[in-house]
């Protein structure tokens, strides 16, 4: 007898388990179906998560503009929001996502908020891709470029499949319009260039003030000359 009411208690509890799990679960799916309305909105309103919203015409709000402090000859701006570049004959601000080039008989110097500068020679092209306060990044393609760079933080500059980063310290890019080349020459501070090999093996490669080096951007090598 007494065991057969221990039986039906332990029924009895395992039935009441059971009703008071599904009323749980229910609520919840019914919370996640119906999240409540925004305060002193209407009642239909539900909250919402808004996903970050990437804009063409403005720059992220976190990253710094660039100043152009010195141009002459021909000098090309294309903005974030331009199909191609323009002529410039005044300096203007850069942002994050905008080029900056030169023809065959212009230059232009551009400055940054805490003091790092790039100035570009003739038939040069440099893409300004990240501008934030800690992580400058830019695209060399074309031309000769000088990095100034007076922050411990490093700036990167991609050249073909070649990354190169400095911190505190000066050098120049050249990448060659015919040849398959590009020439790293330290002037100040070191440099670290890295690329991977036809193995796609990554190499590192430092290269001291005073040094310069050679990559081949078909063989992937690099050399000191």
């Amino acid at each position: 007898m007494i065991k057969f009411l221990i039986h039906s208690l332990l029924v009895l509890a395992a039935i009441l388990a059971g009703i008071f799990l599904s009323f749980y679960y229910s609520r919840i799916i019914d919370f996640v179906k119906n999240s409540a309305p925004v305060a002193g909105v209407g009642e239909n309103t539900r909250l919402k998560i808004e996903s970050p919203v990437f804009s063409f015409d403005q720059a992220p709000l976190e990253s710094q503009k660039a100043q152009i402090t010195a141009l002459f000859g021909g000098v090309f701006w294309q903005s974030r929001t331009a199909s191609q570049a323009a002529e410039i004959k005044s300096p203007v601000s850069l942002a994050q996502g905008e080029e900056i080039s030169t023809g065959d008989n212009g230059g232009v110097t551009i400055l940054f908020p805490a003091g790092q500068t790039v100035s570009l020679e003739a038939d040069t092209k440099v893409n300004l891709i990240q501008t934030l306060p800690k992580n400058l990044v830019f695209e060399q393609s074309l031309g000769s470029a000088i990095y100034l760079n007076t922050e411990v933080e490093p700036i990167s500059i991609k050249a073909a499949s070649l990354l190169t980063t400095l911190a505190l310290g000066k050098i120049k890019i050249s990448v060659s319009p015919s040849l398959p080349q590009i020439i790293i020459a330290v002037q100040d501070g070191q440099a670290t260039a890295a690329y991977n090999n036809q193995q796609n093996v990554t190499q590192v490669k430092k290269i001291n003030p005073g040094q310069t080096a050679v990559y081949n951007t078909i063989f992937r090598t690099f050399i000191f000359e």
